[in-house]
């Protein structure tokens, strides 16, 4: 029987991004155990040789992989709240009462159009990236949601929360991709030529030029290494405009390091230089100490927004520092501190 969980643990995913005091993205078997140790060590699993699902039953989990000498990364965790048992015995908390102890904890929870009507809502918690399908309709597929509670919680990887832009239009994202190609060939005076006609202070606009980038490499259109400079240069850009505060930066520059590498795993494609500077960029920008680190409260709650957003980041930080250069010398100190900074509770699942 899986029993539904208790609003506390809903909210913990909502806040934090987290799920048994683990993100999607940390390492592979820290995911693996902790999801072990909260939901049973026997899930069912679909492998093949890029990707990897672990079924929980009420969590689901997701990695992959560019090759199989490749490292899984996680990319998010699924809460299959459909498959909680009848009501009324055992009905998940309403989606009201969940958002306003949400927001009880300045979780703002916002609500996202939908491309088509399927009878479910969405809803966003922009802090996190946390997307929940709310049940607005009565559905014959889940008879076991009753309306206005949960169906389904996807829960991205911390790195990968808020990347990419919503959707465009067709002409906007043609636009979007010519102009990107044209700035990866021009020499630095062209550049800057059309940075200084068409840029916008807004961190947005820089956003759009950044997935523009990164797009036109994962489509096959740039060059892994092409793209790494192209974003570089953007980013350095940006910097002289202050668009951006520099641990955002780095977590930009370092991300789309981290994914190249990847994706490239058997192959070099980035000079060892650029990956070792977006990993140094990583730990210079911390936005935490380690003594404030341990200095935070030890639960989220307890934090001031300013204070959770600060851990959040330089959870991420650490993150792809240890991606791109495992072995530098400050990550030594974060070993410890890490699991701590996302303040998760020990609110229990009742499975």
């Amino acid at each position: 029987m899986t029993l539904s969980p208790p609003i506390d643990w809903y909210v913990d995913i909502l806040g934090t991004g987290c799920i048994a005091g683990v993100a999607a993205d940390d390492e592979f078997d820290q995911v693996a155990a902790a999801l072990a140790a909260r939901f049973g060590d026997d899930p069912g699993e679909n492998e093949d040789d890029h990707q990897l699902l672990r079924d929980y039953g009420l969590v689901e989990a997701y990695w992959q992989r560019a090759s199989q000498r490749a490292p899984w990364r996680g990319t998010g965790f699924m809460v299959q709240a459909h498959r909680l048992d009848l009501p009324p015995d055992t009905a998940p908390p309403a989606y009201a009462a969940i958002a306003a102890a949400a927001r009880n904890l300045d979780v703002d929870l916002v609500a996202v159009e939908r491309t088509y009507d399927d009878g479910y809502d969405e809803i966003v918690a922009p802090v996190t990236g946390v997307s929940l399908s709310v049940m607005r309709e009565p559905q014959e597929h889940v008879l076991s949601v009753p309306v206005g509670t949960i169906a389904k919680i996807y829960v991205p990887g911390h790195r990968l929360a808020g990347a990419g832009p919503g959707p465009m239009p067709e002409e906007a994202w043609r636009a979007l991709r010519r102009s990107t190609k044209a700035l990866a060939v021009a020499n630095d005076a062209g550049r800057r030529c059309w940075l200084n006609r068409r840029a916008e202070d807004g961190p947005d606009w820089w956003d759009l030029r950044l997935w523009g980038a990164e797009s036109a490499w994962r489509s096959g259109a740039l060059p892994a290494a092409a793209a790494a400079d192209l974003t570089s240069w953007l980013l350095d850009r940006a910097d002289e405009r202050g668009v951006f505060a520099p641990p955002d930066a780095a977590c930009r520059r370092a991300r789309l390091t981290a994914d190249i590498v990847d994706q490239h795993f058997d192959e070099q494609v980035l000079d060892p230089a650029v990956v070792a500077d977006a990993a140094r960029g990583c730990l210079d920008a911390l936005p935490l100490t380690p003594a404030r680190a341990a200095a935070l409260p030890a639960n989220w709650r307890d934090r001031t927004p300013a204070q959770r957003a600060d851990a959040r980041l330089t959870r991420v930080l650490t993150r792809l520092a240890a991606m791109l250069a495992p072995d530098a010398a400050p990550l030594d100190q974060w070993t410890a501190l890490r699991s701590g900074l996302s303040g998760t509770s020990d609110h229990g699942e009742n499975t």
